[in-house]
């Protein structure tokens, strides 16, 4: 199923960001189905979706495709990119990306960031959008501002820390682990937050399960031994 499916999904669902400095990511779209029968991919990215880094880089090993691990690293880094291009340095739970035409070449183009912001207005009614909305470069729009205590992004993570060795990822998540840290600890657990494009956001009074249950275990994981729950004798 994974064979089958992969190469269609990197070629209408997966997408480079337009970012500053140019950076070689990736992040995960959806498709608009018409009424027609025809599809329009749009460059909108979920923190749910942030588990397909660590998917692709577990494929890849499994089935032998080197070049699914190198998409899933970019996919990992993408969703570590839209942790630390917010005030908060939390992803939101949904936004709206700039995505480029190429996923080889992407330079920044602040026009086109201003289109995809709103298409109709002029440069200066744009400029104060952005910054009566608070979106940060490569952000279009940001349609759910929370953070849920969500743990596809960390999973993505650990997965990627676990197959490459690569202190970049172990040093992304402790960047992530302090964030959220900072935003959610109240004096009994951790709450959900109202909005991550907010540098104070406000604390929304809940706490879902799978932060316990997902959440902190791959926090965990990432900074233990990898002889604990080795991911070449266990899934998780």
């Amino acid at each position: 199923m994974y064979e089958n499916f992969i190469d269609v999904a990197k070629k209408y669902l997966i997408f480079r960001p337009m970012t500053v400095g140019d950076r070689d990511i990736l992040l995960t779209g959806s498709i608009k189905l018409q009424t027609t029968g025809q599809s329009e991919s749009i460059a909108n990215m979920e923190h749910l979706a942030c588990f397909t880094g660590g998917m692709l880089a577990i494929a890849g090993k499994i089935f032998n495709r080197p070049q699914d691990v190198a998409d899933g690293k970019r996919l990992t880094d993408g969703c570590i990119w839209a942790y630390k291009n917010t005030p908060s340095g939390i992803m939101p739970e949904t936004f709206t990306a700039v995505p480029c035409a190429s996923k080889v070449d992407c330079p920044w183009d602040v026009n086109a960031w201003y289109k995809a912001v709103d298409p109709n207005a002029d440069a200066e009614t744009v400029r104060q959008q952005i910054n009566t909305q608070r979106l940060a470069p490569g952000f279009a729009m940001a349609h759910d501002r929370r953070y849920l205590l969500r743990p596809e992004a960390i999973e993505s993570v650990f997965i990627l820390w676990r197959i490459t060795g690569e202190r970049y990822w172990a040093d992304s998540g402790w960047d992530m682990f302090t964030a959220i840290k900072a935003h959610t600890t109240t004096e009994i657990a951790h709450s959900a937050i109202d909005d991550v494009l907010d540098p104070s956001p406000k604390k929304d009074d809940e706490m879902e399960s799978f932060w316990l249950a997902e959440t902190l275990k791959y926090f965990y994981l990432l900074f233990s031994d990898p002889s604990v729950v080795s991911l070449d004798d266990y899934v998780l």
